[in-house]
């Protein structure tokens, strides 16, 4: 029987579980789709004006939040920096 290695896994900063315990549920990009057109359709048929407006205001608000969305991807890359950096030692230490 192999013995099982007792050296701890290092997890970068990415792959650590969040504090939701509910399971993932992964659409995939046509189901995505195809429930946010139905959406659009329920929203159409039951108030019209303001489908209408969201259709309208959408690619506005898509402009407006994209800054953040650059800030939340420079943000999320230097905390991948500074996870690897205090990880650094241990990987060192592991490979010897």
């Amino acid at each position: 029987m192999k013995r099982q290695s007792s050296r701890r896994h290092w997890k970068t900063f990415s792959d650590r579980q969040t504090w939701n315990h509910a399971p993932a549920i992964h659409v995939s990009l046509v189901e995505a789709f195809v429930i946010k057109l139905l959406l659009f359709c329920i929203l159409l048929i039951v108030c019209w004006p303001v489908a209408l407006l969201a259709l309208v205001l959408y690619p506005f608000v898509w402009l407006v939040l994209l800054p953040f969305r650059l800030v939340g991807i420079v943000v999320h890359g230097a905390f991948e920096l500074i996870a690897a950096l205090f990880l650094l030692p241990a990987r060192v230490l592991r490979a010897v």
